[in-house]
């Protein structure tokens, strides 16, 4: 009986799509909303700006940053636990991920628009023999002209991959399998612009292997008082070289173009704090030596809810409509390629003591008659520790703390 009622659910869904697509300032497009919503995290989640790597403190705050010329220890950690049940699709498996990145690393801030942090990512897949399954140096070096009012971030070496781009460009399953990325990165965190632009670099080329990179972007506006959000992103994965004498040469492109319209405001919980309803146009091209050409297009419509409970617990309500004609991903979440698919799902985050934050959430999705579910719950604990390495130097501005829950709708 329930998966019956569920299903009816899913197709009035299906069904209603066009009629509220007709009502949108910008036609086409989404995104799984499978992806961690943590804001401050530097490996789980998304955000903009700089994340701190502490769960409740933002930059600008003094746990989350170093004053200049001190050096501390950030004890960064995240666990993850993602189930994805998707069963009786042909051309997309169901996986479990379950385990834990721990970015640690020391920071020091010559003066106060530059940082530098060096330490290791380490990382284990639960239930693996080996007992370390991820190693991977972090080098990271940012510079923040006309800190701390400018809020614009030069970031090379270790760049963050907590990118707010739709998971049809960048699949966020991708973060749990703990490959660092690195390159360079260029982040805005305006109130009325926001950026993330960023090379990231898979594999340098060498006589045996071609290189392999990624160049994306995802930019948004926001108007009318946060109103009417628009929203443009690409991203190009290439594959190729020089001095290979691998004959591999492919170019993937997706473009993604849309709007969204609602609002976001303070208000005593439990209320609604933000609603939105959105939507989005994907285009994508795969190109290459000995491969045919090819190209689709895919749209989405989705609304979004975030409901503060109360003061350290926040919930947030999730609808989609996807339907595709044969969307190329390299990167991106394979459901994409499916023909469509509706999607209902609900995430609670709480934040029960410092530096912690826990969520939990279930997604269902409907598609080829087929009702599946993933499941995901993460922790996320940070604190930065002053160590005796400083030097005498004026302290940093600090900004005014946000609240705990500065209510985050993409």
């Amino acid at each position: 009986m329930r998966g019956d009622f569920i299903g009816r659910v899913f197709r009035f869904a299906r069904m209603a799509a066009p009629v509220v697509t007709l009502a949108m300032l910008a036609v086409p497009s989404a995104q799984a909303d499978e992806r961690a919503t943590f804001r401050n995290s530097t490996v789980l989640g998304f955000n903009h700006g700089l994340s701190t790597g502490t769960a409740d403190a933002p930059v600008g705050d003094p746990r989350a940053e170093a004053s200049v010329g001190r050096v501390d220890f950030v004890a960064e950690s995240a666990f993850y636990f993602k189930n994805m049940e998707l069963l009786g699709l042909e051309t997309v498996e169901g996986e479990t991920l379950f385990g834990a990145l721990l970015p640690l690393r020391f920071r020091y801030r010559p003066t106060k628009h530059l940082q530098f942090e060096f330490g290791a990512i380490v990382g284990e897949d639960f239930g693996d023999d080996q007992r370390v399954n991820v190693a991977e140096p972090l080098i990271r070096l940012t510079f923040a002209p006309g800190a701390p009012d400018n809020r614009v971030y030069v970031i090379a070496g270790t760049i963050l991959p907590t990118h707010w781009i739709h998971d049809a460009l960048v699949d966020d399953t991708n973060k749990l399998r703990g490959r660092a990325e690195q390159g360079v990165q260029l982040r805005v965190d305006k109130r009325r612009f926001k950026q993330d632009l960023w090379v990231n670099w898979f594999i340098r080329e060498t006589r045996a292997e071609p290189e392999e990179f990624e160049i994306a972007s995802a930019s948004q506006g926001r108007f009318f008082d946060d109103w009417l959000f628009v929203d443009a992103q690409a991203i190009w994965v290439h594959a190729g070289g020089q001095i290979t004498e691998s004959d591999r040469l492919e170019n993937d492109l997706i473009f993604l173009g849309g709007a969204s319209v609602g609002y976001a405001r303070s208000c005593s919980a439990p209320c609604l704090g933000d609603l939105r309803l959105g939507g989005r146009f994907l285009h994508s091209r795969k190109s290459g030596r000995d491969i045919d050409s090819e190209s689709g297009t895919g749209w989405e419509v989705e609304t979004i809810a975030v409901v503060p409970l109360n003061r350290t617990t926040e919930g947030r309500i999730h609808a989609s409509y996807f339907r595709g004609n044969d969307l190329v991903l390299e990167r991106g979440d394979p459901l994409y390629q499916l023909e469509d698919y509706a999607q209902l799902g609900g995430t609670l985050v709480f934040h029960p003591s410092r530096g912690l934050a826990i969520e939990t959430g279930i997604l269902g999705q409907w598609t080829d008659d087929e009702l599946n579910f993933t499941y995901r719950v993460n922790f996320m604990w940070g604190e930065s520790f002053a160590t005796p390495l400083r030097r005498n130097s004026d302290p940093v501005a600090v900004e005014p703390r946000a609240p705990p829950f500065a209510c985050f709708v993409e």
